[in-house]
């Protein structure tokens, strides 16, 4: 740094006991020279204090001006490595322009100008000091000789204003030219750590803040890992877990939603979970969670999380619209769910569509409340016409249920929707009547299927219990088919 020590850019090192000599020795004269002797020492001292309580279990910051060679190499001599070690950067332009007339600097500005080009001796004292330390010659309206009387005759209003200029370039140039040794100290002192195999990065302090923090935390990602460390660790968790926190807002979807940031990284290509069961490994790091779509990848993630995180996100080369078709007890609903998480599009149902329309102000959700309070149900086309207009409203969305109907499948086409993809699962007739049958418990009087119940039996289950007088089912139960089926 450029307002660091003047001459050796080392520690200040503190004089001596006031002592009184002896009798017939004369008082050593002070020398303000660190000795390689007194380096040493003070770096053993150093680590002395390092590996007692309390800093065994901590992490210790220095923050220095460029050290000497001397002093690195007693640093290095007493292993007292650092694990990274930052040198922030600046030229000579932008150091004269930031410590240059700062307010309580060490380098002030020698006049007053464009008002008056000398400095007011009695309400800038301190100013006037500090540059009699820094050897500059600042210009005097009233000079005096060394017998204190008025110098005649007094200078010039030019004088005084060419004076003014050589004492601002004199202390800039003095500016210039402590940035320079810094700097020459500075190089040595990271070929000195660079030889130890010191992880080492200079940060451009002219950069922005945001560039400069993305560095420093990209080199000090390795140490992110532990639990003690000072910043944020990245953590893995179960798939419950993060939904969870999910749900419950705790925390949130990262910028890349299911996509595996490893992946992309290594890969340059979008890949979720390693399948579409719901199975995958979840990190919590900052606010977010990020899911990666095998334990491999959650390692590499968790070892290395800033640069992970800092990439940029990878946009889908087109909008997805995903069609899920099928019967009841399919697992229709449930697909739609997880491609609409992995796709980080917006899962569409008929009945949220409908939903969605009858709170807009329009022709079409007038119609649809008149006809719905009216105890009605909606026909194709107007079902057809809501699921339209909430599709339009999202770039991507995944449908569930919808179309049913060659009618609305025409619908559908002829409001050109661009859909990318349909899928459509197909299942047996014993197949939905079984899976159906599994959540049954009951029917009522009428012939409603109930869900279960805790306590309750499945009917028709040879493994269960014998059915209560609660909970017992006539042997007449409707059996569906086909279409029937399908509609109920």
């Amino acid at each position: 740094s450029a307002n660091g020590n003047t001459a050796t850019l080392q520690p200040p090192k503190p004089p001596p006991p006031d002592a009184p000599p002896e009798e017939g020795e004369e008082e050593p004269p002070f020398d303000p020279e660190w000795t390689e002797e007194e380096c040493a020492a003070m770096c053993a001292a150093l680590r002395a204090k390092l590996s007692s309580p309390p800093y065994t279990a901590k992490g210790v910051v220095l923050e220095s001006s460029p050290l000497a060679d001397k002093f690195t190499t007693a640093l290095l001599g007493a292993l007292l490595h650092p694990q990274a070690a930052f040198f922030l950067t600046l030229d000579d332009a932008t150091a004269v322009s930031r410590l240059y007339g700062a307010r309580d600097g060490p380098y002030p500005r020698p006049h007053r100008l464009p008002f008056y080009p000398f400095l007011d001796m009695r309400t800038q004292r301190r100013d006037v000091r500090t540059l009699k330390a820094l050897a500059v010659e600042i210009p005097n309206p009233t000079p005096r000789d060394e017998e204190g009387r008025p110098v005649e005759p007094k200078p010039t209003d030019e004088q005084l204003r060419e004076a003014a200029l050589a004492a601002e370039q004199a202390v800039q140039g003095l500016i210039s030219a402590r940035n320079q040794a810094a700097s020459a100290s500075a190089a040595a002192m990271q070929e000195a750590l660079r030889a130890a195999r010191v992880s080492i990065r200079s940060i451009n302090t002219t950069a922005p803040y945001g560039r400069q923090m993305s560095a420093i935390t990209g080199a000090l990602a390795p140490y992110l890992a532990f639990s003690r460390s000072a910043l944020a660790s990245a953590l893995p968790v179960t798939d419950g877990k993060a939904q969870a926190l999910l749900e419950l807002g705790r925390r949130g979807y990262s910028k890349f939603g299911m996509t595996c940031p490893v992946a992309l990284r290594s890969l340059g290509r979008r890949q979720g979970p390693a399948s579409l069961s719901g199975t995958s490994f979840p990190v919590v790091y900052g606010p977010h969670v990020y899911f990666c779509h095998s334990e491999a990848s959650r390692r590499r993630f968790i070892a290395d999380p800033v640069s992970h995180t800092l990439q940029p996100e990878s946009q889908p080369r087109a909008a997805q619209r995903v069609v899920v078709v099928g019967p009841p007890k399919s697992g229709r609903s449930s697909l739609a769910v997880l491609l609409g998480r992995e796709m980080g599009a917006e899962v569409l149902t008929p009945q949220g569509c409908v939903a969605e329309v009858m709170e807009e102000v329009g022709l079409l959700g007038e119609h649809v409340k008149r006809t719905l309070y009216k105890g009605l149900e909606l026909d194709g086309a107007t079902l057809a016409r809501a699921v339209v207009a909430a599709c339009r409203r999202r770039p991507a969305w995944v449908l569930d249920g919808f179309p049913c109907t060659a009618e609305q499948a025409e619908a559908m086409e002829e409001a050109d929707l661009s859909v990318t993809g349909c899928v459509v699962l197909g299942c047996g007739d014993e197949a939905c009547l079984g899976r159906a049958d599994a959540q049954l418990a009951e029917a009522d009087a009428e012939g409603v299927w109930l869900r279960p119940k805790p306590g309750y039996t499945v009917p028709g289950d040879p493994a269960a219990d014998p059915p209560t007088e609660e909970s017992e089912v006539g042997p007449e139960l409707p059996v569906l088919a086909g279409r029937g089926a399908a509609s109920e």
